[in-house]
């Protein structure tokens, strides 16, 4: 059975659905507490006891504590703990996907992601194959590939920097579409000091991404 991704969407409607369901509990707690102490207390101040749940700070009479005050002073914390630790995510995101691009080891590298470069990444991850992605635009195959879990490294491919926090000194293969950028990209690659050799930049049959007379043609230019 496949492990539950949640779409960021998903994660704050769930936060919103969690926040609604503490402010009718937290409320109708005050409320209710209010009636079997007979205060004199309006529905602000009942709001505002509740929001203060959040910060645990608990400022309700100890007395005639029901059970939505019972559950909404446990969840308060941790709902909101969950949208600070959401918003940290989406402060944060790209530094992360960084972070975990530049921790990968025997990986494959693939240099855009364009349509044959989308579809190749698409099919190593269904093979179980580690994969970091390079992109040079926030386009709908990026947002696919992150969703599937491959770390993307926005910028362009050609660049040393670019290479280097893809981690491609330590992948097992650096792999991109053949036209003059990738040419530069391989040339680049090509100067590092730990690169011995270029191998498998001839015909593919088996992923078959692309024509089979353009990989001829290309394999000629190569």
């Amino acid at each position: 059975m496949g492990r539950l991704r949640w779409t960021e969407r998903q994660r704050w409607w769930l936060l919103a659905a969690a926040w609604v369901v503490l402010l009718v509990l937290g409320v109708g707690g005050f409320v209710q507490q209010s009636r079997d102490l007979d205060l004199d207390l309006g529905f602000l101040d009942h709001l505002y006891l509740t929001l203060q749940l959040a910060a645990l700070d608990f400022q309700g009479e100890s007395e005639a504590i029901n059970w939505r005050l019972e559950v909404a002073r446990f969840a308060a914390p941790a709902i909101a703990a969950g949208t600070l630790l959401q918003s940290a995510s989406i402060v944060f995101r790209e530094q992360f996907r960084r972070w975990r691009a530049r921790r990968a080891s025997g990986h494959t590298v693939v240099c855009g992601l364009g349509q044959v470069g989308a579809r190749l990444t698409a099919a190593l991850v269904a093979e179980g194959r580690h994969v970091v992605a390079i992109s040079g635009d926030a386009s709908l195959a990026t947002s696919a590939a992150r969703a599937a879990g491959v770390p993307v490294v926005m910028g362009d491919p050609t660049d040393p920097t670019v290479l280097r926090t893809a981690r491609a000194d330590r992948a097992v293969r650096v792999v991109a579409g053949w036209d003059d950028d990738a040419e530069k990209t391989v040339r680049e690659y090509l100067k590092h000091p730990k690169c011995r050799l270029l191998g498998e930049i001839g015909l593919d049959y088996h992923y078959d991404l692309s024509p089979r007379d353009v990989q001829r043609t290309v394999f000629d230019r190569q």
